[in-house]
């Protein structure tokens, strides 16, 4: 089957005054791709996310969108911040309707339109409930949700599962998998989790410490679902980690 890009990043250049943080950064994502950044805390991952949700701009650089050069603006893109930011006061269906609103849909047509996809989300019965009566795990399914309903074909996930237990993290790691597969939007996501990014990607794109380079750009051909216990992904996290280790030591 033919791959067709669905995002490219080439060269990109990015400096805060005079302090260097990406440097000369590429990236591809084809159409449905699942794609993970990994690097030390701080080295630039989420400076590149805002780059490429129009929030802030790059000093240089060539942004590709369907093979067609786009400038990054807000809304062209999906992004769901490390925080869930859902609103207290709001329940669960209207919190999930907030971004169909935003974007001029009428309330009960934004309102209807979430509550369809309250079910694959492994939300049903919980439109009333509000944010604080909800587990963690929950919370990240309705923001995700909310992403999700913006109905952008690309998505930027900043460490969605980074602050749950360990056991909420896998749960949500294979529901997103199987979420991924059904939906098939085209997904870039920064983990610190060398497991959760062999679990989830098509490829992986491990950063240096700051400036941000890429170090490697690593493939994974295992299919899915995969398991952490398969030989495979048991031989590409030794390899990773090796990558990783005088990185993560340097920052």
């Amino acid at each position: 089957m033919e791959t067709i890009s669905k995002i490219q990043i080439n060269s990109l250049n990015k400096s805060y005054g005079t302090l260097p943080i990406l440097d000369n950064i590429s990236i591809v994502a084809n159409r449905g791709e699942f794609v993970s950044l990994v690097g030390p805390s701080g080295c630039g991952k989420s400076t590149l996310f805002n780059i490429l949700a129009g929030l802030e701009t790059a000093d240089s650089g060539e942004f590709r969108y369907d093979n067609q050069p786009f400038q990054p603006q807000p809304g062209k893109i999906a992004y769901m911040l490390q925080r869930d930011a859902l609103l207290p006061w709001r329940s669960a269906l209207d919190n999930a309707a907030l971004g169909l609103e935003l974007a001029g849909t009428p309330r009960k047509i934004a309102r209807e339109h979430a509550h369809t996809y309250f079910e694959i989300f492994g939300l049903k019965g919980f439109e009333k409930s509000f944010p604080w009566q909800m587990s963690g795990g929950m919370r990240q399914r309705l923001a995700l949700l909310r992403t999700f309903l913006t109905e952008r074909e690309v998505m930027l996930l900043d460490e969605p599962f980074g602050a749950l237990d360990a056991l909420t993290r896998a749960g949500l790691q294979e529901w997103l998998a199987e979420m991924q597969a059904k939906l098939r939007r085209t997904i870039l996501f920064i983990t610190h989790d060398i497991e959760e990014a062999l679990l989830l990607s098509e490829r992986i794109y491990i950063f240096s410490h700051r400036p941000a380079a890429i170090r490697e750009v690593q493939e994974v051909l295992i299919p899915k679902p995969r398991s952490v216990s398969d030989s495979g992904l048991v031989e590409l996290k030794a390899r990773l980690l090796s990558i990783l280790k005088p990185e993560a030591e340097y920052a």
